[in-house]
């Protein structure tokens, strides 16, 4: 058996992506995973139809979820697509030698280069892509349908949590934000929008997931996501995440209690280099729970998601030289 740090292998090829990150783990063997994927993933380049979340029982081993399991080393193929799509069954076509290639790269790339950490890697998410770019479309109206299924592959240290990174992956709902209409495709302008482009309500969701945690790039945002606008503006200056979040946190009241607004009427709340200016153009009674809401979403929008892309585009940029 060959170390794949032999030769370079070349990246999935875009939209699709690996991604790397120590909280799939670290301490990762190259041999484990190579002999996790290696003696379970046939190599064969005969395309066959896997089974999404169905067993077939006349061939178990093309059903999806399949998890392989080497001393430190888990090898995942798993599966995400929207669960709103209409029912029927779901099935995805490729050929073995296309998951085991792509389980190659996400080992060399996270496990060998980067000392040992997991991640893991998509096959055919230009299918949902393809939806998430339909134009003159609200976020809440896009359909997508059993056909924009795609794959993940993932290496993961040995006793983490199964982990579903096609699920719950911040950077897939970035990728969506950054194929899905903005604001200027669909016609609108400003904050009396009623609805965000879905580019926005994709990086609200981004803000929400955690690799590993339950939030999915398809679960329902509340309506205040997608009914309000949301825009920043470098006028405003650069406040402090740390400040910020501090409002968050100590000064937001409970969930169920309100504050009327009316107009001309400001309500400020500030920590330090942060200040949060509350109003509206008409009267009327928001809970703190929607306050809550929109403060994080520009929150992450704004502040956090900034940063992030940058430093996800720092990878891109780096390993595609």
């Amino acid at each position: 058996m060959t170390l794949p740090n032999e030769r370079i292998l070349p990246l999935p090829t875009p939209p699709d992506f690996l991604f790397c990150d120590p909280k799939y783990g670290t301490q990762i063997s190259t041999l484990d995973c190579l002999m996790a994927a290696n003696d379970n993933i046939i190599d064969s380049t005969e395309v066959i139809t896997w089974n999404l979340g169905g067993l077939s029982y006349l061939n178990p081993s093309t059903s999806l979820p399949l998890t392989f399991r080497r001393e430190s080393c888990l090898v995942q193929l798993r599966y995400s697509y929207y669960r709103g799509s209409q029912r029927g069954p779901l099935t995805f076509q490729v050929a073995p030698r296309d998951l085991r290639d792509l389980a190659a790269k996400v080992i060399q790339q996270c496990v060998t280069i980067r000392g040992g950490i997991g991640g893991f890697g998509t096959l055919g998410i230009a299918n949902v892509l393809s939806y998430a770019a339909q134009g003159n479309t609200p976020y809440n109206q896009i359909s997508f349908p059993l056909s924009t299924a795609f794959i993940t592959v993932g290496v993961v240290k040995m006793g983490k949590p199964v982990m579903n990174p096609g699920d719950t992956d911040p950077a897939i709902a970035r990728l969506l934000s950054r194929e899905a209409p903005t604001a200027s495709m669909l016609g609108v302008s400003g904050l009396s929008d009623r609805y965000n482009p879905p580019s926005t309500v994709w990086l609200a969701q981004a803000g929400k997931m955690n690799r590993g945690s339950t939030w999915r790039w398809y679960d329902t945002t509340s309506r205040l996501s997608y009914e309000m606008a949301y825009q920043c503006d470098s006028k405003l200056g650069a406040p402090s995440i740390v400040d910020c979040a501090q409002i968050e946190w100590d000064q937001l009241s409970p969930s169920s209690d309100t504050l009327a607004v009316s107009p001309g009427v400001t309500t400020f709340l500030h920590s330090n280099a942060c200040y949060l200016a509350i109003s509206a153009a008409i009267s009327l009674v928001l809970t703190w729970a929607q306050i809550r809401t929109a403060t994080s979403t520009l929150m992450n929008m704004c502040l956090h998601l900034s940063r992030v892309h940058k430093e996800e585009e720092h990878f891109m940029q780096h390993h595609n030289r």
